[in-house]
């Protein structure tokens, strides 16, 4: 019985990892109208917020993770920008 190498194993976990779906963020029905970005089964006009600056949203919203880029906030991303909703 041969083993897997480290490199194998390394290979599968990273493809692995890229090909898992992402956990509770609902799809919008019907889709967004163009120009809309669909956050957690909500369309919303993306405006910009978090990000190195830190920029704040307007009263009543919050910044949440853009799911339109690969920058993740809970995995090293503590830069990322975010959209106000």
């Amino acid at each position: 019985m041969q083993l897997p190498t480290i490199a194998t194993i390394l290979l599968l976990g990273t493809f692995g990892a890229l090909a898992a779906p992402s956990s509770g963020n609902k799809a919008c029905h019907p889709r967004c109208a163009e120009g809309e970005v669909c956050v957690a089964g909500t369309c919303v006009k993306p405006t910009f917020c978090g990000g190195f600056a830190g920029i704040q949203c307007e009263d009543g919203k919050k910044c949440v993770d853009d799911p339109r880029d690969g920058c993740d906030p809970l995995h090293g991303g503590a830069d990322c920008g975010g959209i106000c909703v």
